[in-house]
């Protein structure tokens, strides 16, 4: 049976995690972890995830701290993690996986190990890039000409709406509510789902 990313989160999590840290020497410091996500509340993963770390808090003594992070996030210290930015590189979530799963998955794992993340293989998606506004939809590329959009501050993603005709404003997450309230932008790009 083959298990899909989502499914597999609370069972490996808890499974492989737990024992990994359970099991450490006699005079190693100990240290006392949380896990950090930067996804809503009521998001699959979230959920997902919220029930595998009560079971890892059970068999760790409450020792664990992770922050799940996307991959693209690690571009500013090495570019070819900037590869979920750019527009249309993948057809879909067959094509993403497969990718994932295979050499460019490996590739950019290794590269986030090198930057000093621990990455699990198979984990949760955050899902698809997508736009909420405030204003009008945004349906076809010809609807972001000249759209005040907020993205993060990542050069591949301000070039790409850049190149789609939008006006691009790299604002910290953080700040996202006050710029619409405010009109500083019309809506904002995220990975939402």
């Amino acid at each position: 049976m083959k298990l899909s990313r989502r499914r597999l989160l609370a069972g490996a999590t808890a499974g492989i995690a737990a024992p990994a840290i359970l099991h450490w020497p006699a005079d190693a410091a100990e240290f006392t972890y949380k896990c950090g996500a930067s996804l809503p509340d009521g998001h699959p993963m979230a959920i997902r995830a919220r029930e595998a770390m009560v079971q890892i808090k059970e068999e760790s003594g409450g020792r664990l701290e992770m922050y799940t992070l996307p991959l693209d996030l690690l571009a500013a210290k090495n570019p070819a993690c900037g590869i979920f930015g750019v527009g249309y590189a993948f057809l879909g979530y067959d094509h993403i996986w497969e990718a994932m799963d295979g050499d460019l998955g490996s590739h950019l794992r290794g590269i986030a190990e090198q930057i000093g993340f621990h990455v699990v293989h198979n984990c949760y998606d955050h899902g698809f890039r997508q736009i909420t506004t405030r204003t009008k939809p945004i349906e076809k590329p010809e609807d972001l000409k000249g759209f005040k959009i907020r993205l993060p501050v990542a050069p591949y993603f301000i070039a790409l709406f850049q190149s789609l005709g939008a006006s691009p404003t790299p604002i910290n997450f953080a700040e996202v509510y006050s710029a619409l309230q405010t009109g500083v932008v019309d809506g904002q790009e995220n990975r939402w789902c």
